[in-house]
C-alpha cells in the first residue's frame, strides 16, 4: 500500500508539473500577442494623430486666406493665431507680407475688422472722392481769401494816407514838447546843483558819525569778546574742576580691626563731614570708581578730629577682599562743605520696564544724603519742579526718545519737542557750569548701595547687623582722647594717622 500512495502523489506532481509549464507558455504567447497589439494600436494612433494635425493646419491656412479677403468675421487675436499656421509656408508668407503692404493704405484709426482685401478697393475710392471734394472747397476758399485779401490792401492804403497826416501833426507837437523838455532840463540842472550840495554836506556829516560810531562799536565787540573768553574760560574751570570731583576719590580708610565694624576714615569736621554720610570704599589702585564695584559700604556715624571719623560697615566685604588701610572712599552724594544738589531731567527707568522710576530715584538719593533740587522735562503725566542754578552740582539726564519711522504724526511731533525741551535744558546747564552725567552712571552706584544701609528691628531684625563685640586684645580704635591720656602698648603700633 505504501508503495502504490507514492506512485500516485508523484503522478499527480509530474500532472501539476506539466501544466504549470504549459500555463506558463499559454501566458507568454498571449503576453507576446497583446504587447504586438498595443504596438500597432499606437502606431495607428500615432498616424492618425498626424493626419488630423495635417488637416487642422490646411483648415486654418484656409481660414486665414478667408480673413484676408473678407469672408467671415475673426478677431484680431483669432486672426493672430490663424497667422501662425502659415509660419512654415513660403507661399502663404508671400501673401501674408503682401496683405500687410495692402493693409498700411487703410487710415489708423479703420477699425481692424473692417480690414480686408475685399473692402480694401471701396476704401480707396472713398478717399478720392473725398481728397477731390476737399480740393473744390479749397479751391473756393481760395478764391474768397483772395477777395479778402484786395480788400484789406485798400483799407490798408486808406489807413496809411490818415497815418502820415497824424504824424505830422505828432511831429509838430513833439518838436513842442522838446522845447520845453530843454527850459525844464536846464531848470532842473539848477536844483540838482543845489541839491548836491546839500548831499555832499550831509554825507560829510554821515561820514564823520560813522566812523566815530563805528569805533565805539569795535570798543564795544572787543570788550564783549573779553568777556565772553573770560565766561567761557571759567566755565570750563568750573566743570573740570566739578567733573574731577566727580571722578576723584574723596578720602581712605586709615584704621580698621579684624572682627570690628567700625574703621576709621580721614575725613572729618574740617571737611564738613556729617554722621549719616554714606560712602563706598575701593581698592586703593582702583581709578575709576564711579564704575567700580565698591568692596564695601560705610557709614559715617561719629566725627572725631578735623580729619578723623568713625564710621560703621553696612555692607560687609568678601572674606578675599578685606577693607585694610589705605583703602580709598567715595561718594557722588557728598562734597566736602557743601551739601550736594542734583537735577533730574527725563524718562529715568531703573528696572527696565519702559515706566519712569523718577520718584523712586529721588528718594534713593536723598536717602543717600543728597538733595535733588529740581526736575525738570519730566514725562508726561508728572509737573516739573525747582529750577537749574549755579549751586546745582550734576544734572542727571534719562533716556532719551526716538522718533519711529512710521509712527503716529501727532506723537512723534511731541516726541521731537520733548527733545528740543531737553536739548534747551543740557544747554542751560553747560552756560551755568553744572556737570551732565547720563542716568546709567549715578543708578550704578545707587545699585551698588542696597538695602544693607537701614538696619531692620523688630520681627524683620538681621543677626549680622548685631555681631558679638570682640574680645580685647590690648589694641583700641584711636579716638579724639588728648595724647596726653593714650597709651600704646608695647610692640602695638598706632595705624590711625590721625
Amino acid at each position: 500500500m505504501p508503495a502504490r500512495d507514492d506512485s500516485v502523489i508523484r503522478g499527480s506532481l509530474i500532472t501539476c508539473v506539466i501544466f504549470l509549464v504549459l500555463s506558463l507558455v499559454l501566458n507568454f504567447l498571449l503576453w507576446r500577442w497583446g504587447d504586438t497589439s498595443a504596438t500597432e494600436a499606437a502606431d495607428a494612433k500615432t498616424r492618425l494623430q498626424t493626419v488630423n494635425a495635417t488637416v487642422q493646419k490646411q483648415t486654418d491656412q484656409l481660414a486665414y486666406l478667408k480673413a484676408m479677403i473678407g469672408v467671415g468675421e475673426v478677431t484680431e487675436a483669432e486672426f493672430e493665431q490663424l497667422a501662425q499656421s502659415a509660419a512654415d509656408d513660403a507661399d502663404l508668407q508671400k501673401i501674408a507680407a503682401d496683405y500687410a503692404t495692402a493693409m498700411s493704405y487703410f487710415a489708423p484709426d479703420v477699425d481692424q475688422s473692417r480690414k480686408n482685401l475685399l473692402a480694401l478697393p471701396e476704401y480707396l475710392v472713398g478717399v478720392i472722392r473725398e481728397r477731390v471734394e476737399q480740393y473744390n472747397n479749397m479751391s473756393q476758399m481760395r478764391q474768397e481769401d483772395l477777395a479778402r485779401a484786395q480788400a484789406d490792401v485798400k483799407n490798408a492804403r486808406d489807413a496809411q494816407a490818415l497815418a502820415q497826416e497824424q504824424q505830422a501833426q505828432a511831429q509838430t507837437e513833439l518838436q513842442n514838447k522838446i522845447e520845453e523838455f530843454e527850459k525844464n532840463r536846464q531848470e532842473m540842472k539848477v536844483a540838482n546843483a543845489k541839491l548836491q550840495d546839500l548831499v555832499s554836506n550831509q554825507a560829510t556829516t554821515f561820514r564823520s558819525q560813522s566812523d566815530e560810531s563805528s569805533k565805539k562799536i569795535a570798543q564795544l565787540q572787543a570788550k564783549n569778546q573779553e568777556l565772553l573768553a573770560t565766561v567761557d574760560e571759567q566755565r570750563q574751570r568750573i566743570n573740570t574742576l566739578q567733573n574731577s570731583e566727580f571722578e576723584v576719590v574723596q578720602g581712605e580708610v586709615t584704621y580698621t580691626r579684624p572682627g570690628d565694624r567700625l574703621v576709621l576714615i580721614n575725613l572729618g569736621s574740617a571737611d564738613a563731614l556729617r554722621p549719616g554720610v554714606t560712602f563706598g570704599v575701593f581698592d586703593s589702585e582702583q581709578t575709576k570708581v564711579t564704575e567700580a564695584p565698591p568692596k564695601a559700604t560705610i557709614e559715617v556715624v561719629a566725627i572725631r578730629r578735623d580729619h578723623l571719623a568713625e564710621a560703621r560697615i553696612v555692607s560687609d566685604p568678601k572674606v578675599t577682599e578685606p577693607i585694610i588701610p589705605g583703602d580709598v572712599i567715595y561718594s557722588p552724594f557728598w562734597s566736602p562743605g557743601r551739601e550736594v544738589r542734583i537735577a533730574l531731567a527725563g524718562l529715568i527707568d531703573i528696572n527696565g520696564d519702559g515706566r519712569d522710576d523718577t520718584s523712586l530715584v529721588r528718594g534713593m538719593i536723598e536717602s543717600a544724603g543728597a538733595e535733588v533740587a529740581a526736575v525738570v522735562n519730566p514725562v508726561e503725566g508728572q509737573a516739573a519742579t525747582g529750577e537749574l542754578d549755579g549751586g546745582i552740582r550734576f544734572l542727571v539726564v534719562g533716556e532719551r526718545p526716538e522718533v519711529s519711522e512710521g509712527g503716529d504724526p501727532e506723537q512723534n511731533q511731541q516726541i521731537q519737542q520733548g527733545l528740543a525741551e531737553m536739548g534747551k535744558t543740557i544747554d542751560e546747564a553747560r552756560q551755568l557750569g553744572i556737570t551732565i552725567i547720563p542716568a546709567y552712571k549715578l543708578l550704578n552706584f545707587l545699585a551698588r548701595m542696597n538695602d544693607s544701609l537701614t538696619v531692620p528691628l523688630g520681627g524683620a531684625a538681621r543677626g549680622a547687623d548685631f555681631p558679638p563685640l570682640p574680645a580685647a586684645d590690648g589694641r583700641r580704635v584711636p579716638s579724639n582722647i588728648s595724647g596726653l591720656y593714650e597709651r600704646t602698648p608695647p610692640g602695638v603700633t598706632d595705624r590711625a594717622g590721625g
